[in-house]
């Protein structure tokens, strides 16, 4: 089959994303109160990036398939039933990687593997092809709510996407997969925030470093990093971006 087209993500796009989108995004998927509803919203949110395809799923552990750990997903048709059928799960690498980091990384691009020597990985890139899943993003998620490894997966085309996008599809995939679980469930405790701890988590979900962050609010680079720690230790987050999806939840941050 001919080679699908590159879809690309402008600069432009990925700066409006950086700056407002994560809080105009979550606002809406707050208001959604169906699976099938916040589904939509970041089925819109992702296409303004050419992206076409996601799935939310568990890490499956060494007895389950993609089918057992699957939460929803906006895959091709029959893409979940055959990759079950030819058993693909164990040889996956975007699922062994997701188990060594806490950062997004591209599929396969990032994800260790051997295609050359390892024949089943590049049996599972064909077969992907075959359903035009040619490149990605996989974020891991350590979700507050439950005690298990979760993990999205977006892509489709080959995709021209900035790295000034990644952190939004970071704090998209933690919000998406928490605010879905709270819907069957009580959401956690969690801690007040000081007004300075809200304002340097709210810098850094926009994408601003410690350095800039700094700057901006006249203090030492070592005292931004005390309040992003102070954080993180508050609501219970293993992660600064797991720490913005949770504040985000909770209505503690500012646009």
């Amino acid at each position: 089959m001919p080679p699908p087209s590159v879809q690309k993500c402008t600069q432009e796009q990925a700066g409006k994303i950086m700056q407002r989108e994560p809080f105009e995004f979550f606002e809406e998927v707050d208001r959604l109160s169906t699976t099938t509803a916040i589904m939509d919203e970041m089925g819109a949110a992702l296409k303004r990036c050419g992206i076409d395809h996601f799935v939310f799923s568990f890490v499956p552990t060494a007895t389950e398939n993609l089918a057992d750990v699957m939460l929803f997903d906006r895959l091709p048709p029959g893409y979940v039933k055959a990759y079950t059928e030819q058993q693909f799960t164990p040889d996956d690498p975007a699922f062994r990687y997701s188990q060594l980091t806490s950062f997004p990384f591209r599929w396969l691009k990032e994800a260790p593997h051997d295609p050359a020597n390892d024949a089943r990985v590049a049996e599972l890139v064909q077969f992907n092809r075959d359903f035009a899943l040619v490149d990605g993003v996989v974020v891991p998620v350590a979700s507050p709510i439950v005690g298990r490894l979760g993990q999205v997966w977006f892509g489709g085309a080959e995709i021209d996407l900035p790295d000034r996008a990644l952190p939004f599809l970071h704090l998209m995939s933690l919000t998406v997969f928490n605010r879905v679980l709270k819907i069957n469930g009580a959401p956690p405790t969690v801690t007040t925030l000081t007004a300075r701890e809200r304002e340097v988590l709210t810098r850094t979900a926009i994408g601003e470093k410690a350095e800039q962050i700094a700057r901006a609010i006249n203090v030492t680079k070592p005292t931004v990093v005390m309040h992003l720690n102070n954080c993180r230790k508050k609501l219970g987050a293993r992660t600064l971006a797991q720490a913005v999806a949770i504040a985000l939840g909770h209505r503690m941050l500012r646009p």
